[in-house]
């Protein structure tokens, strides 16, 4: 994954045929370690949706060890990327932690701006 960090908001590039799991966890750790000092929010950018897989378990993975995360953004152009995630991963991920918001986004503009109320 590729990290860009602006305003307490790491803005990943996931590369097509990548199988996220707690090993990209652990390098968006470093950058956060790195970089970030206070509450923080993540926005993933997913443009061929049916290129990549996500260990379900990995949210558990990132709440553990990145506890200062706040919200969680998806960009995404694939339409079964954003049914997916509206469906299946947010309800997930935001009963895991009381007060964390996650939504899904046409772009990292939008994305960006919303990340910036939420936090």
């Amino acid at each position: 994954m590729i990290f860009r960090v602006t305003d307490n908001i790491v803005i990943s590039e996931v590369k097509p045929f990548i199988n996220v799991s707690s090993n990209q966890v652990d390098e968006l750790t470093k950058v956060v370690d790195e970089y970030i000092e206070d509450g923080f929010g993540f926005i993933s950018t997913r443009l061929r949706e049916s290129e990549i897989s996500i260990d379900p378990t990995v949210w558990i993975y990132v709440f553990d060890k990145l506890p200062n995360i706040k919200s969680f953004a998806l960009v995404t152009d694939s339409l079964v990327g954003k049914e997916n995630f509206v469906g299946l991963e947010k309800p997930v991920i935001e009963s895991l932690r009381e007060g964390f918001h996650a939504d899904v986004f046409p772009g990292v503009e939008e994305a960006y701006k919303w990340m910036k109320k939420q936090l």
